[in-house]
């Protein structure tokens, strides 16, 4: 019914107010011929990136006292987030592991920390076969690189705004 209704594109997260422009741009540009459509700036691609602070500025209008408020809120659930995925990982609830592999692996892309979201999605992937064995071992580097990235969104944070 979506599909006969036209709804037939896709935006991966993060959206961003510039990729939602370029979608709108996109068919209202059928209708008006004079609308300029502006391509969406590509993100990092490199999977090493702790922590992308120009990616996150991008997906907030450049504002860097929301990217502050981000950061610190992200700095405060993750580790909670963390705790509830060791604790679905101890219980052996997978159902629960891969919803919250899936929301840490959102929530580190929307950061700019491709690293981290990467990890988090090999466990979100292991977790959907029930590989324990891979869990276990990657589960400790997911540790290690949000400490990294703690001390890179903690370093932000010092600055004087």
């Amino acid at each position: 019914k979506y599909l006969a209704a036209g709804m037939n594109d896709y935006m991966s997260k993060p959206i961003s107010a510039e990729a939602i422009s370029c979608i709108l741009h996109k068919y209202l540009s059928k209708q008006d011929k004079y609308i300029t459509v502006t391509q969406t700036p590509e993100l990092s691609n490199n999977k090493d990136t702790i922590f992308d602070l120009t990616n996150l500025l991008s997906l907030i209008d450049k504002d860097i006292l929301v990217a502050r408020e981000i950061c610190d809120i992200f700095i405060t659930e993750t580790p909670k987030l963390i705790k509830s995925l060791k604790q679905s990982l101890e219980l052996k609830n997978m159902v629960d592991f891969t919803v919250h592999a899936h929301s840490l692996k959102s929530s580190s892309s929307y950061m700019g920390s491709n690293i981290l979201s990467h990890t988090a999605n090999m466990l979100e992937q292991y977790s959907k076969t029930n590989n324990l064995t891979a869990i276990h071992q990657i589960f400790p580097v997911l540790e290690e690189q949000f400490d990294r990235l703690w001390i890179e969104v903690q370093r932000f944070l010092s600055k004087p705004v």
